[in-house]
């Protein structure tokens, strides 16, 4: 875990996401100071393809364990958004 932890630390995500063209739905607690809302808008900017930052209210910092619901809605809507602009209709 410790090992995990600092490789995690020192990873770019950011970079990582530059070189992604798939859509992304970074999903986040609305008050995390692990993750704030600048850094999470600063990722879903720095990718290469669509990508939404989606703040769950009264989630732990991680979502998918606490709210795995929200999770499931953050990316139905992200696949939506990119659908409906690949159809013209957004």
């Amino acid at each position: 875990m410790v090992r995990g932890m600092n490789a995690m630390r020192v990873f770019r995500s950011d970079l990582a996401l530059a070189r992604t063209s798939v859509p992304v739905s970074v999903v986040r607690r609305s008050r995390d100071r692990i993750a704030p809302h600048e850094w999470c808008q600063h990722l879903a900017d720095a990718a290469a393809g669509p990508a939404t930052v989606t703040s769950v209210a009264g989630a732990a910092h991680m979502v998918p364990l606490t709210h795995p619901q929200a999770v499931v809605v953050a990316i139905r809507s992200t696949q939506a958004a990119v659908r409906a602009a690949n159809d013209g209709t957004a």
